[in-house]
């Protein structure tokens, strides 16, 4: 939350150095359809899938868990480059390899007798 005093007065001052059409800008954000659309995106695409996601890592071993987050952004990489077609310079390449290495690296530690396996459920109770 510290962030926040800094980042809105900062994009505040960003917005007026452009000199923003204030007019075309208003007449924009009052369109019920643009409302509907940003209402829709926020609750179907964003919202709900997460929920589902998070919902269904409930009663996942720890060790899963951590393996199905590490692979979330380099899945979104791979599929960025392989359907959208974007174009993925060499660090992101490299950042792609090092997650993967992680993740076989603790895909193979969980066969481990010696590392004792938790739930995530059992985690967050701890948190708590």
């Amino acid at each position: 939350m510290r962030a926040v005093p800094v980042a809105l007065p900062l994009l505040t001052l960003i917005i007026l150095v452009q000199h923003p059409n204030w007019h075309s800008l208003s007449q924009a954000l009052s369109l019920a359809p643009v409302w509907a659309n940003l209402l829709f995106q926020t609750i179907v695409p964003s919202l709900l899938s997460l929920l589902f996601y998070y919902r269904g890592l409930n009663g996942v071993k720890a060790s899963h868990a951590t393996i199905a987050e590490l692979a979330f952004p380099a899945t979104g990489l791979l599929l960025n480059w392989l359907i959208l077609h974007q174009t993925i310079d060499l660090g992101q390449w490299i950042g792609f390899a090092i997650i993967w290495m992680a993740v076989l690296h603790l895909s193979r530690l969980r066969n481990d007798p010696k590392v004792p396996e938790t739930s995530v459920s059992h985690l967050s109770d701890l948190a708590c």
